[in-house]
């Protein structure tokens, strides 16, 4: 069993792709934020669901580009966070500007936009000595954070006042960026199919294994000796037990599988937990070897060998 090296080719048509994906996706769903902030805003909650987002449109992204190049993999990721929450703030500043300008309107009639813009501006310029974007984050942020109990609409909230309410920014954007990078940093690493020029398919089950005898099939896989694996394959039996996983190119079945073996254990709860003893890849001819004879507990149509 070989270890996996991540071949670090970035498709230039690929990386556009990824890009677009990740530039796009991630303004809408900073858009997409703003707007359910204006109805409730859950403190710590939006940042990390926003994390989750951009992590996921980045492994999109890396996906579809064909991108096996982790760094950059994690640098899409970055960026998708950034564009994410650097639209919601975006999003945010304009919704001032049209809440002040429909407020003008309501009380004076409709006035030229332009020059409403410029009397904000001036006002922000004012009030914190800096205009437009800027301004505007200043100025929230001097108005303080208010955290108020979720559970209940009375209680008196929190203002975290200006230094607290800075503080709070740049931990969102932590979170959503520590969220963000390390999917697609995953997803970049993963076994690729050079002769088909596709992601190896779907994890699937080859075999259970009996956990006393872990020992040696750690030996027998560093060693890639596969062949004495089928006679000690089982029927699934009570936890703890070892699952054997495989993942292959389902095009050509000719080039090298991913193989993952896998100590399973089941909770008090009844929720199964898999940590992984080993993982790499295998030739063809060591994947035959591991599939060459039925195997108990798995349906024929789960796995083939070549």
């Amino acid at each position: 069993m070989r270890p996996i090296h991540p071949s670090n080719i970035v498709p230039f048509p690929g990386l556009v792709l990824a890009l677009a994906i990740v530039l796009v996706g991630g303004v809408m769903t900073g858009i997409a934020a703003y707007y359910f902030s204006t109805v409730i805003y859950m403190v710590l909650i939006f940042p990390l669901i926003m994390g989750f987002l951009a992590g996921w449109l980045a492994v999109i992204g890396v996906k579809l580009g064909k991108i096996r190049n982790p760094v950059v993999g994690t640098i899409l990721g970055l960026l998708c966070g950034l564009v994410v929450y650097g639209s919601m703030w975006t999003a945010q500043y304009y919704g001032f500007k049209e809440q002040v300008n429909q407020s003008i309107v309501e009380q004076y009639g409709p006035q030229d936009r332009a020059q409403v813009e410029q009397t904000i501006n001036q006002e922000l310029v004012a009030d914190t000595g800096q205009g437009g974007f800027v301004g505007f984050v200043m100025v929230t942020a001097k108005q303080g954070v208010e955290i108020v109990p979720f559970i209940s609409s009375t209680a008196q909230g929190t203002n975290l006042g200006e230094t607290g309410s800075y503080i709070y920014f740049l931990i969102e954007l932590a979170l959503v960026l520590a969220l963000g990078f390390r999917p697609p940093f995953k997803a970049a690493a993963m076994p690729f199919c050079k002769v088909c020029r596709r992601w190896l398919g779907k994890e699937k089950l080859v075999g259970y294994l009996d956990p006393n005898l872990s020992a040696e099939i750690l030996s027998h896989a560093r060693s890639g000796n596969f062949s004495a694996f089928p006679a000690k394959f089982q029927p699934a039996f009570d936890y703890p037990m070892i699952g054997v996983y495989s993942r292959s190119c389902q095009s050509c079945l000719v080039n090298d599988s991913f193989l993952s073996i896998q100590k399973i254990t089941r909770t008090k709860q009844g929720k199964m937990v898999h940590k992984l003893m080993i993982e790499g890849m295998i030739n063809y001819f060591q994947r035959n070897d591991l599939l060459r004879q039925p195997v108990p507990g798995r349906n024929s149509s789960e796995i083939k060998p070549a």
